[in-house]
């Protein structure tokens, strides 16, 4: 049987190389079935152009729509949250899911069943923000190294359980 891996990429193109080479890796395994969930056409084409680059399988995109109306009254720092929400069914649909970013904590915190949640981290080093409070919310939390994890395990962030060395995945990419 073959795992559905759903990956939200709202964080930004910046983000891209801090995730999505493990997205593709997963698709490649053909252990997984990934569908990507864009929140532009030009994100999409930029998640194409990284599968390219890298010779991997491009795995399906989905582009996250949201009614006009509402995309004319929102901030853009706000749709964000509201393609997450809006596509939270669909992107819930799956067996796990795969985030850069914390904002897709968010999709634990709403009624319903929500699927695994795994995180690995956009960047290292050891600024505060990237050791908030919603890291509490993944099932699983891949860091780059042993400073990364000691401090979210510190910070009552994670349990050593679910805090994982994985690497720089930007780097390995």
């Amino acid at each position: 049987m073959t795992a559905t891996v759903h990956v939200p990429a709202i964080g930004g193109s910046h983000q891209f190389l801090h995730f999505l080479p493990v997205a593709f890796e997963l698709e490649q395994s053909r252990q997984c079935k990934v569908r990507i969930f864009a929140p532009t056409s030009d994100d999409a084409d930029g998640i194409a152009a990284l599968a390219d680059k890298l010779a991997m399988p491009l795995p399906e995109i989905v582009i996250m729509k949201m009614p006009g109306t509402l995309q004319a009254v929102l901030p853009p720092a706000a749709q964000k949250t509201a393609k997450l929400m809006l596509a939270a069914n669909r992107i819930r649909d799956c067996d796990a899911i795969l985030c850069a970013e914390r904002t897709s904590t968010i999709l634990k915190r709403l009624p319903g069943h929500c699927p695994p949640l795994f995180h690995i981290p956009h960047g290292a080093g050891d600024r505060a923000v990237g050791f908030e409070d919603r890291f509490r919310h993944f099932d699983k939390v891949f860091v780059a190294g042993a400073k990364d994890r000691e401090r979210l395990i510190a910070g009552g962030r994670c349990t050593p359980e679910r805090c994982v060395i994985g690497g720089p995945v930007k780097l390995a990419a």
